[in-house]
């Protein structure tokens, strides 16, 4: 949720923070993620990690972070946040399940769970602790 602040600082730059239309914006980038990125990659996950590989699939994702991150430093209309948010199925979806199947592999016979525990866990809780401790801090 830290790109709904940017959608609202860049907003603010170019004088449009007091239009109504900027939280609509915010919604449907949440859609865009959810529908447009996630769901889809959710889904063709395990089409692209045979394809290509997992360590592929990870550079692939670290590359698409470059390009979002880029795209978002240059960007200086709000509504190209939808755009951007396409990639939110490779930066995210496919980047979940290439851990979650990485670790899957990597795990001793038996331990499957616990160690798709362990990463999920490190994934999703480390990731929001310091989401967090940022927001506390700004």
């Amino acid at each position: 949720m830290t790109y709904f602040r940017y959608v609202e600082d860049v907003a603010s730059v170019n004088q449009c923070n007091t239009q109504r239309w900027i939280k609509t914006l915010q919604g449907f980038i949440a859609g865009v993620q959810c529908f447009g990125g996630e769901v889809p990659f959710f889904f063709w996950s395990g089409w692209i990690m045979k394809r290509l590989g997992h360590l592929n699939c990870m550079s692939l994702i670290l590359g698409v972070f470059a390009f979002k991150f880029f795209a978002y430093s240059i960007v200086t209309n709000p509504i190209w946040a939808l755009v951007i948010e396409l990639t939110n199925g490779i930066t995210f979806g496919l980047a979940y399940a290439v851990l979650m199947s990485y670790s899957s592999i990597l795990a001793l016979p038996g331990s499957e769970s616990t160690m798709i525990g362990l990463v999920g866990g490190v994934f999703e809780g480390i990731g929001k602790y310091f989401n967090l401790l940022i927001n506390v801090l700004i």
